[in-house]
């Protein structure tokens, strides 16, 4: 008995390093079918034979203007084609170089915003930050003395501080002041900073410093001018253009205030409070026009009722600047309605859209000024 145990056991083995041999032999010809199928996808894949300035150019062309993290959109799509595919994309910074964080979960987050910062290598950044600055990964927490343990990524807050050299445009959208508050580094690069939904523009801007900026929307003017100019002095941006909402701005006073630390706009879009305000549209527009002698374009957005005088006076101002201003709009919310301007007043305004100024009144779809 103890005869034929040892021959079966010897057998077993025997089989067991048959099945291994075979093993190796199936992944050796597994690897061998990948590599062909690659070189003929190479082959017959028109993208595999482009040089890859050219390819890269035409995934670039299929990004949405706001790209997503999800696996079914551009540019991760790029990434589970094929091995080709997948090489083009990450050999295109620029790909990876858009970051919208809007709906995905903080567990996940900071991994996704640390592999698109590092495929898009040194390329300038534009971030569209919703969530949390601050928490951790692992538990959600907004705890920043918090020490995270080995191989957890670091908040976002803590990726934006390492890379805000390279960011480009920003838009933020956070929940709390005490987020705002985190953000006392300089970003040296930054042309566009959008903050479009918060309340704290003060805050905010008492901490940063933005010596590059040439576009900010802001969601407030809540911040005083003293608080502005500060600001201004310490960051000496280019500033050319700015939009925001007036927010506790009343009168015209208040107004000048602001825009006399602005000279060099040249692209201004406000929008005035629903609440009653001191002062009538015409005295708005001459006031801006008078203290911005570089302004191009501007942008008015209300649902507040114009009278006859209103749009008279809107004809004056423009008519005054129609040399220097070659852009001007009123954005009405709603449908518009009761806001068309009188017909001798469409018919002058249509005049200066002759001469070469844009001009455009009513809703964001309809301009009376073309009817």
């Amino acid at each position: 008995m103890a005869s034929a145990v040892a021959k079966l056991r010897t057998r077993i083995e025997g089989i067991s390093l048959s099945i291994a041999r075979q093993k190796e032999i199936l992944q050796d010809l597994e690897k061998q079918k990948s590599a062909a199928q690659g070189e003929l996808n190479a082959i017959l894949d028109p993208m595999s034979r482009m040089p890859l300035e050219i390819s890269s150019d035409i995934f670039t062309r299929c990004l949405s203007t706001s790209p997503t993290f999800l696996p079914r959109d551009a540019p991760s799509l790029f990434l589970n084609v094929c091995r080709a595919w997948r090489n083009i994309a990450l050999g295109t910074p620029s790909l990876w170089a858009a970051i919208n964080d809007e709906g995905i979960q903080v567990a996940e987050l900071p991994k996704l915003v640390e592999a698109w910062i590092s495929r898009a290598r040194t390329f300038p950044l534009s971030l569209s930050l919703h969530g949390s600055l601050l928490a951790w990964p692992h538990n959600g927490t907004s705890n920043r003395n918090y020490e995270a343990p080995a191989g957890v990524p670091a908040p976002v807050g803590a990726m934006v501080k390492q890379h805000a050299h390279q960011i480009q445009n920003l838009e933020l959208c956070v929940p709390c002041e005490e987020e705002l508050e985190a953000m006392t580094f300089a970003f040296t690069s930054l042309r566009s900073f959008q903050y479009p939904d918060g309340n704290s523009t003060a805050v905010i801007l008492r901490n940063l410093t933005l010596p590059a900026l040439r576009t900010l929307f802001l969601s407030q003017l809540d911040i005083t001018p003293t608080d502005f100019l500060s600001f201004l002095t310490r960051s000496s941006p280019p500033l050319q253009s700015l939009r925001v909402r007036l927010g506790r701005v009343t009168d015209s006073h208040d107004i000048q205030q602001y825009l006399r630390l602005l000279p060099g706009l040249t692209d201004l879009d406000i929008e005035r409070p629903i609440r009653p305000i001191r002062f009538r549209l015409p005295l708005l527009l001459r006031t801006v026009a008078d203290l911005l002698p570089n302004l191009r374009s501007l942008t008015v957005r209300d649902d507040i009722a114009w009278d006859r005088e209103d749009y008279q006076g809107v004809l004056d101002v423009l008519t005054s600047h129609r040399t220097s201003l070659e852009s001007f709009r009123i954005i009405v919310h709603g449908n518009g309605s009761g806001n068309r301007p009188p017909d001798d007043i469409v018919v002058a305004l249509r005049q200066l859209v002759e001469d070469g100024m844009h001009i455009h009144i009513g809703t964001k779809e309809q301009n009376e000024i073309d009817l």
